[in-house]
């Protein structure tokens, strides 16, 4: 798995030739006039996250640039809650007709697992999974006006904090909850608040006294001055914060970033498959999404989609030895 920097914020397009087939009159978009061809012509792309956050940042460049290969209407859609299992839900479970994806987020399937005891669970042989998107760090900051602390050292020394996230099963808890057990930290409050954009605001408001959140959602803070960063949690030095260490770099065994990828139902035909893997790829290079990327310092996730259940398995593996090894149960 490779990972590279890749060129915005909030393009030379290819048509995919989804030529000659006939949708029924019922919607289903199933092959119609022949084997490898296939026409769509309105796609819901749920967003199974609140407006604002990474995911749906995200999502709504990607959408911009995929409707001309694809050659389709595409309407976003926020879905969320828990931790992005209802609308992955809705789509992985709803009609196999290729006109509605998902965009999922890798902690729904490697973290919450471990976190939440649902015996409705998304499995991952529920879903097709079409095309890796992108791969995001993750920042431990402060509310600058209101803690003091420059370095992790300053921080941990500081006891009886409250500490935000995303909500519980995410990454942003995840990389908090490992580091301060690694440090003997014990005299903290966890506390999940409602989505990304909702973390962000808590710190703002001063309601957290530090939170674990994607670069993305942290940037323009830390920009601004609002926030500062203490440290990281990528496996090495983002290009954005070359100045901040990262937890492995201040000697804890934390590696936590949180992965994107389109799913849609096992059932889907192949050249549905086909179409979207090509249009994707084509709108993957569209030179305003490879802006937003820079400008949100996200990277591409280059991988294979059929290798992407078996890198899952093992980062799901790996957080379950962390886990375990320190005796920690992710909860409120």
């Amino acid at each position: 798995m490779k990972r590279r920097i890749s060129g915005s914020r909030l393009s030379a397009a290819i048509s995919v030739a989804l030529l000659g087939i006939t949708l029924s009159a019922c919607g289903n978009s199933e092959s119609q006039g022949g084997e490898g061809e296939a026409n769509l012509s309105n796609v819901e792309f749920v967003l199974p996250s609140s407006p604002g956050g990474s995911t749906d940042l995200i999502g709504r460049s990607l959408a911009q640039e995929l409707e001309e290969p694809l050659d389709a209407t595409i309407t976003t859609v926020n879905r969320e809650g828990a931790n992005s299992a209802i609308g992955t839900k809705a789509v992985v479970r709803g009609t196999a007709d290729g006109e509605s994806i998902a965009l999922v987020p890798e902690t729904l399937m490697a973290v919450t697992p471990l976190t939440i005891d649902d015996p409705d669970a998304v499995e991952l042989d529920e879903m097709r999974i079409v095309a890796g998107i992108s791969i995001e760090d993750y920042v431990l900051v402060v509310n600058a006006e209101e803690n003091s602390a420059e370095t992790l050292e300053e921080l941990l020394d500081q006891s009886g904090l409250s500490y935000g996230t995303a909500g519980v099963g995410t990454g942003g808890q995840l990389s908090q909850e490992l580091l301060l057990n690694q440090a003997g930290v014990d005299n903290y409050v966890n506390v999940p608040m409602d989505g990304g954009a909702g973390a962000v605001n808590g710190l703002l408001g001063g309601h957290i006294d530090a939170a674990s959140m994607s670069i993305a959602e942290a940037a323009p803070h830390i920009e601004s001055g609002a926030f500062r960063p203490i440290v990281t949690f990528g496996s090495e030095r983002p290009e954005f914060l070359d100045e901040v260490p990262t937890a492995e770099e201040e000697g804890y065994d934390v590696v936590v970033d949180q992965k994107r990828f389109i799913a849609m139902p096992a059932e889907v035909d192949e050249d549905i498959v086909n179409a979207y893997t090509d249009a994707i790829e084509e709108a993957k290079q569209a030179e305003t999404y490879q802006d937003f990327l820079t400008e949100n310092y996200i990277s591409e996730w280059d991988i294979e989609a059929e290798e992407i259940p078996s890198s899952i398995e093992s980062t799901t593996a790996k957080y379950e030895e962390q886990l375990d090894e320190l005796g920690i149960t992710l909860e409120e």
